[in-house]
């Protein structure tokens, strides 16, 4: 099987880096895109981070990649997860989309979270969805802070939705797909295990699970799959990697 090549942000450290280590592995051509220790330079929070992301990137890539995976998040409580966690993955998705059109298979996979199905603010989530960045940004500043990353990744994963069927995408055969995990070790998470009532809750949904922590690695190759040739027909889904939790909240209702 010939080399895919790849784009991934967040690459350097968590979930990002654990992706790039198993695609290069695999025999992959990745650039990875981060704000330090990889080969483009970029700060997503920013518009300008973004444009310098995109154009980084074309200017190291050969006019095309066979999968784009936006990977790159925060999960902290702040405004400014907004802006990397929804906006600066649907300008990563968008950017580099025109590199897709000449890829080889092209895939794109965008990094939600079992967080998205969680309690979230509707109206930070219309702002997102009608790509108001700024208006958004100003509301999430006014509403509960356990709500923004939640609801970050929920209007992601619907964007997706939204957006994969598109005659841009799927029409073009541009398969592009969510993948939320669930608690997955990494060092931004340790720093919530500390957290009593935090892990009181956590605990509670993880009843009966199959694996209650998960491993950047074992993300990674969940992402490998949907960002590979063999994923043939997967388009505009969610795939919960979350050792059942997702079944566990909601049951056999989905929306």
């Amino acid at each position: 099987m010939a080399s895919r090549s790849c784009v991934i942000t967040g690459a350097a450290s968590g979930i990002g880096a654990a992706v790039l280590e198993l695609l290069r592995a695999s025999g992959w051509k990745v650039i990875g895109a981060d704000l330090h220790n990889a080969d483009v330079i970029a700060d997503l929070s920013s518009l300008e981070g973004r444009h310098r992301m995109v154009e980084r990137v074309f200017e190291q890539c050969a006019g095309s990649v066979d999968a784009v995976i936006a990977c790159a998040g925060l999960s902290d409580q702040s405004p400014r997860t907004v802006s990397v966690n929804y906006f600066g993955a649907i300008h990563t998705l968008t950017g580099l989309h025109p590199l897709l059109a000449g890829g080889i298979q092209p895939r794109a996979v965008a990094i939600g979270s079992l967080a998205g199905t969680f309690a979230i603010d509707r109206r930070l989530e219309e702002e997102c969805l009608n790509d108001r960045e700024i208006p958004a940004l100003d509301h999430a500043g006014r509403v509960s802070p356990q709500l923004i990353y939640a609801t970050s990744k929920s209007a992601l994963t619907k964007w997706v939705r939204r957006n994969a069927i598109s005659a841009a995408r799927a029409g073009r055969g541009i398969l592009l797909n969510a993948l939320a995990p669930g608690f997955v070790d990494t060092p931004l998470t340790r720093e919530r295990l500390k957290d009593e009532q935090f892990n009181e809750k956590r605990n509670k949904s993880m009843a009966n699970l199959v694996s209650g922590i998960l491993k950047p690695a074992d993300v990674a190759k969940a992402v490998r799959f949907l960002a590979s040739e063999d994923n043939v027909g997967l388009v505009g889904q969610v795939i919960y990697l979350d050792g059942g939790a997702e079944a566990v909240n909601r049951g056999d209702s989905v929306w």
